[in-house]
């Protein structure tokens, strides 16, 4: 039994050659972490897993398209944002909250972060007021939900949001989810970096090698991204199904 809450994390290694046919190529990468589950791409033909040791040594014969040499899998404590959302009853419509703050063990620069709050079992949205006033937040009526979105916010520092929001309460909406009910709300949280990775692992360009041995350009890009990490109303109940 895990004694604590965890993350799971899926990672890909994906690239594309125009290199002639046949040319082998050897890279090693270097990771902090004990990955916990690699699977091999078609065109890799010899992997040593030796992340206990921080590296991993790849030789593989990689075609003209776009190739995934491994997938991978691995756990952490934290989470990169760690989400508190918080929704109560007002007069007129509810109030919400929701505090960002980042946990992050290496310099991270997000292209953006998005929040989504829907609403799908209430009427439609009548009218909506926050704070900070000049926070980026758009109203889509058609789904009956309000998005935040922050391009490379600083994290270095909590990001807040509040305000109120109201709904036409004439015109009552059931949702199927057992959960949405009196003032149980969720939000879903999505984010992109191309600074890092969330498992850290870099590529040692010095160790990249072909053979035979010819010239070549290499171009090299990270990216991360988290989709639709849900956050629910932490003054909530939870309900019997």
């Amino acid at each position: 039994k895990r004694s604590q809450d965890t993350f799971d994390y899926t990672g890909a290694l994906v690239m594309t050659s125009t290199l002639p046919v046949k040319t082998d190529i050897s890279a090693t990468f270097l990771t902090t972490l004990d990955l916990t589950h690699v699977v091999p791409g078609p065109q890799l033909h010899k992997f040593q897993d030796t992340s206990k040791e921080n590296r991993l040594q790849l030789f593989l014969t990689p075609g003209y398209d776009v190739t995934e040499v491994f997938k991978y899998t691995f756990e952490q404590v934290k989470p990169p944002i760690f989400a508190t959302y918080k929704v109560s009853n007002s007069n007129p419509g509810l109030n919400f909250s929701i505090d960002l703050q980042f946990f992050l063990e290496q310099k991270i620069v997000f292209e953006f972060i998005e929040v989504m709050f829907p609403f799908p079992n209430r009427g439609p949205i009548n009218s909506l007021k926050y704070e900070p006033q000049n926070s980026d937040v758009v109203m889509n009526k058609k789904k009956n939900q309000i998005v935040w979105r922050r391009a490379r916010p600083p994290v270095t520092e909590k990001l807040m949001l509040t305000g109120n929001i109201t709904f036409d309460t004439r015109q009552s909406r059931l949702d199927g989810h057992p959960q949405l009910r009196d003032i149980n709300a969720y939000a879903d949280i999505s984010f992109r970096s191309t600074s890092t990775t969330m498992s850290k692992m870099r590529l040692d360009r010095d160790s990249v090698t072909v053979f035979p041995a010819a010239k070549f350009k290499l171009n090299y890009e990270v990216r991360s991204s988290g989709q639709s990490i849900r956050v629910w109303n932490s003054l909530g109940e939870v309900f019997d199904q």
